[in-house]
């Protein structure tokens, strides 16, 4: 007994005579031995970035042939693969909101030439307004059959346009055949193709929040969407609603696939990754979320 106090006061005496630097590369070497021998039972993961590089000093104390040395390169080789890994998403990221940058930049310049279009349209039809004008003043009874014959045109023009469901040029063309003398009481039509309009603006609203959601792989959010939109009778989206729900079930089968190999391969870092993805896509399945509870995620 003496004998063991004297050497743990020896030991001691040593320890505290050591140069600091010393000391920081001795407790460096034990930890590093312990998390090797973690990670090969299975039970550790590799040194992480910010080790690697606090650490950095102390790897040369460790033999090329050791087991140790061998952590610390495969924890480096780890670490630079994720490195890899995510920037090459990165470019992938980059290059797909290129393609959507060209895209949304050709519809910006195809919408230019329609409102530029509808202008000159609605130009010619005030030019030709006032030459009909123009036309009353000079002989009523001429101007009066010309009146009734463009009221009619602009009629049928408004009932062709409330048929192809373009609601707000109907109202426009309605709107004009109230200028005219006698005019069909057209309130009623007016009445209909606004709310009308207003569905369809609803209903693109919930077409394009759904195709935004399709986009940012939110799979539930975005049939939902669909579903609503489908609902109001204007077009058919079940084709849609399909699709959607196919990749949802893709990527459902994807994370699930993932979390399954990680979790038999014990990283419960990586399933529980994978089972949050799977979840938001399936939030009442019940094997995921038993997996869930195994690995105890809700603490990751």
């Amino acid at each position: 007994m003496k004998t063991e106090l004297s050497h743990d006061i020896i030991a001691e005496k040593i320890w505290d005579r050591l140069p600091e630097q010393d000391k920081r590369f001795l407790d460096i070497e034990r930890s590093i031995n312990q998390r090797t021998q973690d990670f090969r039972r299975g039970t550790g993961d590799y040194l992480g970035p910010k080790e690697l590089a606090a650490w950095e000093d102390a790897f040369a104390r460790f033999p090329p042939e050791s087991d140790q040395y061998r952590f610390i390169q495969e924890s480096k080789a780890y670490w630079q693969a994720e490195k890899e890994a995510k920037e090459q998403r990165q470019r992938e990221e980059l290059e797909k909101a290129k393609q959507q940058a060209v895209h949304e930049k050709k519809l910006r310049e195809e919408a230019y030439q329609a409102k530029t279009k509808a202008e000159a349209e609605r130009k010619r039809a005030f030019r030709f307004l006032i030459f009909v004008i123009g036309l009353i003043l000079t002989c009523t009874a001429a101007a009066l059959f010309i009146w009734s014959n463009e009221r009619e045109d602009l009629l049928n023009a408004a009932s062709d346009k409330n048929r192809s469901k373009e609601y707000k040029n109907a109202i426009g063309l309605w709107e004009q055949a109230k200028a005219f003398p006698f005019y069909a009481n057209v309130e009623d039509s007016i009445s209909l193709a606004q709310k009308a309009d207003t569905l369809l603006s609803e209903f693109n609203e919930l077409k394009d929040q759904g195709e935004s959601q399709f986009l940012e792989g939110d799979y539930l959010q975005a049939k939902d969407s669909f579903e609503k939109a489908n609902k109001m009778g204007i077009e058919d989206l079940s084709k849609l609603i399909r699709q959607t729900e196919e990749a949802r079930r893709l990527n459902l089968d994807i994370f699930s696939r993932k979390a399954k190999i990680f979790y038999d391969a014990q990283a419960s870092l990586e399933a529980c990754h994978y089972l949050k993805k799977a979840l938001q896509l399936a939030p009442g399945d019940a094997d995921l979320k038993a997996m869930r509870t195994k690995l105890n995620c809700s603490k990751q």
